[in-house]
């Protein structure tokens, strides 16, 4: 072991070094000031110019709600419990009781170089970060584990005030920088964007107000509190969140934007979500019974977009931003640079590695999840369509509602069908875990309304599901009808709960605010004691010594390693989830899984859909008045059954046949004697194959 370190000698008292920096009016401090005062006014300036064009040309937001957020809206306000969006309202039919703000912005070249500046500026505090961690340990000793560096010899600034007093500028200046940015994240590029109206806007800002289910039973005295304080000073910003898209242009000028899987089309200044129905009743299909022209097609398709659900993984880019832009994200730097900075370095190296690692195990595994969520949701077939009146195989993604289709057998349907002539066997098991197949009929030619969830279920066939058997014979000709694609269909409605969920607020999510309150006015108590035990026990040390003690005990009441132990945790989770093929796009709600303690099944058809084989009989036996089961009959020895209990296994009455095999349940088809229902006195054993 080598003896204690004493740092190298200050390169103020070393004759032979050269201090760079010996005041705040040197080259390099007036440069970097020069900087941030260029940022600054150019800042300003393009801030006063967005608000004089803004008072010349004011931009009032379009304002979609469904009847239903209109009517709990109104009734908000006349209670006084929320504010009231401003702008031109449009009742529309949307979705349960969606409410969007949409905002039309467009670029400019000033604008979009002080949004560079402020990415440079934001990149700027990390490299003086770096600056003013070399000068503190330039030639540090490190001689053994035991034997770490602590200081070296300043040769930038000269000395450890001068260092010091830096550092403290440099910590509260980005601290108060990134959380003004966290704060507005997803806003500040349109900070530097001017609003127009959306008939010359390229972008779109949608607010889309969150709908929000707190499930907490038992409520304290300070959740209420904290509620009303919220409700009292939140403005509506804070009640949703914001999303930039841009606005697509088609190949016929048609203006439109996605969100969340709906079309928006932009008319003028005027927004309205995209929808088509071919019809009202069943007399209305029967009308494209011949088809539609290749260009009726075309203009639906540019009109409603491709057949095909529109989830796309999030890039590197966006994934990184998500999951560092939050406030605590901004606490544990400043946590990090003040032990970096506090002759803690190979400690705080280690806890930053730490963060930096759990951040990126969480951010694979985010975009792993969303990778395989996108597989699943894809999917593309051929399709026999009927195009002016002839019969042509086109892609499942240029289907339109309208379009005549021929049904195949063993099919799965990429769209809803709605069927006109004949009729099959549908295996709806993947989206109502029903394993029973469901026949399905030709729709009636009435003029009649058409509910494909209600009375006319009987007629569509619904996107996911698969068609077992069409028609009665092989050759049959079984015609239907597309009336809906994309998220429109039943298959992509199901889809849009899974990846837009509602926000749910447990007891959990209220409490830790209230917890966190606690902690920081506890620290604020032990703060005020550290400075004054420092100044009363005769310390030596310069304020910034002081505040940098301080900070520390800050930190260890506020661990920054907080959230890393809590994601730990739900990584491991997903990755058990992930072993047994069940897939979390949150794995934040997995902890609240855990809180469940009672599952209520209202049946076992998911269950039992795929992989089942017919083992064999147990029949039961009575011995001494006590009922028990026999040995197990496999299939190849149903001889030795009695009379009764080979009836029972030949009565099958979801079984039909399609030429000459057998269509329906796996369990039930007869092949051989085998996979018979058991309907006597035996119990059927099943088995995973």
């Amino acid at each position: 072991m080598g003896s204690f370190p004493t740092g190298p000698e200050s390169c103020l008292a070393d004759p032979s070094c050269h201090v760079y920096i010996t005041s705040m009016r040197n080259a390099v401090p007036l440069t970097i000031f020069g900087f941030w005062g260029f940022v600054i006014l150019s800042c300003f300036t393009f801030q006063f110019w967005k608000f004089l064009h803004s008072k010349r040309r004011k931009v009032e937001p379009v304002i979609l709600r469904s009847a239903m957020a209109s009517e709990s809206v109104s009734t908000a306000v006349k209670h006084k419990k929320s504010s009231q969006l401003k702008g031109v309202e449009v009742i529309l039919d949307m979705e349960g009781g969606k409410e969007l703000q949409v905002t039309g912005y467009t670029g400019s070249f000033f604008g979009e170089l002080c949004y560079l500046l402020c990415c440079f500026t934001s990149l700027h505090w990390l490299a003086l970060d770096v600056v003013i961690i070399f000068d503190y340990y330039n030639k540090c000793q490190v001689r053994s584990v035991d034997n770490l560096c602590f200081y070296g010899n300043y040769f930038l600034l000269g000395n450890y005030e001068l260092n010091g007093k830096v550092f403290f500028v440099v910590f509260w200046l980005q601290l108060i920088w990134f959380t003004a940015w966290v704060l507005f994240k997803g806003k500040v590029h349109n900070c530097f964007r001017l609003p127009t109206e959306l008939s010359s806007a390229k972008v779109v800002s949608v607010w889309a107000r969150d709908q929000e289910e707190i499930l907490s039973t038992t409520d304290s005295f300070l959740i209420n509190f904290l509620r009303e304080i919220k409700t009292k000073f939140s403005s509506h910003t804070t009640e949703g969140h914001s999303f930039i898209i841009p606005i697509e242009t088609t190949k016929r000028g048609r203006r439109q934007f996605v969100f969340q899987g709906q079309r928006f089309l932009i008319k003028g200044d005027s927004v309205q979500p995209v929808h088509f129905k071919v019809g009202e009743t069943y007399s209305d299909y029967y009308e494209h019974v011949k088809g539609i022209h290749s260009n009726e097609a075309d203009s639906r398709l540019e009109k409603i977009g491709p057949n095909e659900i529109p989830f796309k993984p999030d890039t590197l880019i966006e994934s990184i931003c998500d999951e560092t832009f939050s406030l605590f994200h901004v606490y544990q730097l400043g946590a990090y640079m003040l032990a970096f900075w506090g002759s803690y370095l190979f400690v705080g190296a280690l806890l930053a590695t730490i963060v930096v690692l759990s951040a990126s195990i969480t951010i694979y595994t985010r975009r792993r999840n969303q990778f395989m969520i996108s597989k699943i949701t894809k999917y593309v077939t051929e399709v026999e369509v009927l195009r002016d009146g002839v019969w042509i195989k086109i892609d499942s993604r240029c289907l339109v509602p309208g379009d005549v289709v021929r049904l195949q057998r063993d099919w799965k349907l990429p769209c809803d069908l709605l069927i006109i002539k004949g009729s099959c066997i549908c295996d709806e098991s993947a989206l109502t875990g029903e394993s029973m197949p469901v026949q399905k009929y030709n729709a009636p030619i009435a003029k009649v309304p058409y509910n494909p969830q209600g009375n006319g279920a009987r007629h569509t066939l619904f996107s996911g599901t698969t068609v077992i058997q069409s028609g009665s014979q092989t050759n049959d000709d079984v015609q239907a009808i597309v009336t809906a694609t994309g998220m429109a269909t039943s298959k992509g409605e199901l889809l849009s709960g899974i990846l837009y969920p509602q926000i749910l607020v447990f007891k959990y999510d209220e409490e830790l605010p209230v917890v966190v309150l606690f902690l920081i006015a506890y620290a604020i108590v032990c703060f005020i004691i550290s400075i004054i035990f420092q100044n009363h026990t005769g310390s030596q040390s310069i304020w910034v010594t002081k505040w940098m003690y301080c900070m520390f005990s800050v930190n260890q009441i506020l661990n920054p390693l907080l959230p890393v132990a809590l994601e730990v945790g739900q990584l491991h989770a997903v990755n058990n989830l992930k072993k047994r093929g069940i897939l979390c796009l949150n794995p934040k709600r997995i902890a609240i899984a855990g809180k469940i303690r009672v599952f209520c099944f209202d049946k076992t058809g998911t269950l039992t859909k795929e992989g089942l084989d017919f083992l064999g009989v147990q029949c039961s036996l009575v011995d001494s008045g006590i009922p028990t089961f026999g040995p197990l009959v496999s299939p190849a020895k149903v001889e030795s059954l009695s009379p009764l209990v080979t009836h029972g296994l030949a009565t099958c009455h979801a079984v039909a046949k399609f030429g000459e095999e057998y269509v329906g349940n796996q369990v039930e088809i007869l092949k051989q004697r085998e996979n018979c229902l058991l309907r006597s006195r035996c119990s059927l054993l099943l088995g995973g194959s």
